[in-house]
């Protein structure tokens, strides 16, 4: 829209982009789910078990989707594919299971009322809430990342038992969350308590301690699949391709390999470890040694469609004043470009377009601004 921002984005040489919704569908569906020592797919669920409705209750409970009369889900795409799991496994029968009748349209908050919640938030990486059962009977569920889960953790449940030696299963957990993401994955994992009394608020805070781990489920959200040749015209264009997203590092790796950001030779460099770097060893990182780099941990609720955060706005920052140049930022609705003069203040940051989130995102955003003939990047 505006002439000056066009031109400044025909000579960028760095181009980062948001993950979820931009260089993928925004669709997250649950592909496979581990409970009681295993780990099955979807597809092949055929039975429940006490520990399986469980699981999937929790994930119903802890949970802030709005479900419609009509059945329509609105809420994080995460959350949203939590609910559809459960509707996938005929979830009326759950509420069968637990003595509660259904209509069809069963929704398990409107009968285990949530009396209190932590929300969650990218410290804790968590999401808890308290749900009266029956008199005097309140259930914690909390669900998050795997890790991050398990340190909140003293037990397992394991069929009808509450087992107490968790350090030694805890690497079966690892090893199959490594496993799931390694297949692109992204994992969540529950657990829970019983209190005989609404907590206090006080005892809010403390919530997420002494819980019984109970499984994990497994989601992917499908990369666009115009987003590969995108990609590839970008780097034959010698402009680096930068994905930011807070998916474990395992499985933004597997991603970014499906997307040909990640070749041979490129490594994947956590929140951590950029905060870690000089100017001078991100500038030689990313823009001197050739490579397509990408940087993951910014974001850590993982599904945020706002790529413009704090940390992410630092890359672009660094990156303009350790190397004077012009850096492109996709993603969130928004596409901007860096002011090469690498200015500190949010005026160096120009809004070129806003991208419609059922276009083409990645690629005709680029095209729409770039031509890729001969190998060489123009303002058209």
């Amino acid at each position: 829209k505006k002439f000056p921002a066009v031109e400044t984005l025909g000579s960028s040489t760095v181009i980062c982009s948001d993950k979820t919704g931009t260089l993928t569908q925004n669709k997250m569906t649950v592909q496979k789910i581990f409970w009681n020592n295993k780990l099955v797919d979807m597809k092949d669920i055929k039975e429940h078990d006490e520990v399986l409705d469980k699981l999937v209750l929790a994930n119903m409970l802890c949970n802030d989707t709005k479900i419609s009369d009509t059945n329509e889900l609105t809420g994080d795409p995460t959350e949203t594919a939590l609910i559809d799991m459960a509707k996938n496994m005929d979830y009326v029968s759950l509420a069968n299971n637990a003595g509660v009748s259904s209509n069809g349209n069963y929704d398990p908050r409107d009968e285990y009322q949530r009396v209190a919640e932590i929300p969650f938030d990218s410290d804790r990486k968590l999401m808890t809430t308290v749900n009266k059962y029956a008199e005097d009977k309140y259930i914690v569920y909390t669900k998050g990342g795997v890790d991050e889960l398990l340190k909140c953790c003293k037990a397992y449940r394991l069929h009808d038992e509450i087992k107490n030696d968790l350090a030694e299963y805890i690497p079966t957990i690892q090893e199959c969350n490594a496993h799931l993401a390694e297949d692109a994955l992204r994992v969540l994992a529950v657990g829970y308590k019983v209190l005989d009394h609404v907590p206090t608020g006080e005892e809010v805070k403390n919530l997420e301690s002494d819980l019984i781990f109970v499984g994990m489920v497994a989601m992917i959200d499908p990369p666009r699949v115009e987003v590969k040749a995108a990609v590839e015209k970008c780097i034959s264009a010698g402009i680096k391709t930068v994905m930011i997203t807070g998916d474990h590092k395992i499985t933004a790796t597997a991603i970014a390999k499906s997307l040909g950001i990640l070749q041979e030779g490129d490594r994947a460099i956590t929140g951590a470890d950029l905060e870690a770097m000089s100017d001078e060893e991100l500038i030689k990182d990313l823009v001197n040694n050739g490579k397509a780099t990408f940087y993951i941990g910014f974001d850590p609720t993982a599904d945020s469609l706002h790529v413009g955060h704090f940390m992410a706005l630092c890359l672009m920052k660094r990156l303009q004043m350790a190397g004077n140049k012009p850096i492109a930022l996709i993603g969130g609705g928004t596409a901007m470009i860096g002011d090469p003069s690498g200015r500190t203040d949010m005026r160096s940051m120009m809004t070129v377009e806003t991208i419609q989130h059922n276009c083409d995102c990645f690629k005709k955003q680029m095209e729409r601004f770039i031509d890729f003939s001969d190998g060489k990047a123009l303002m058209v």
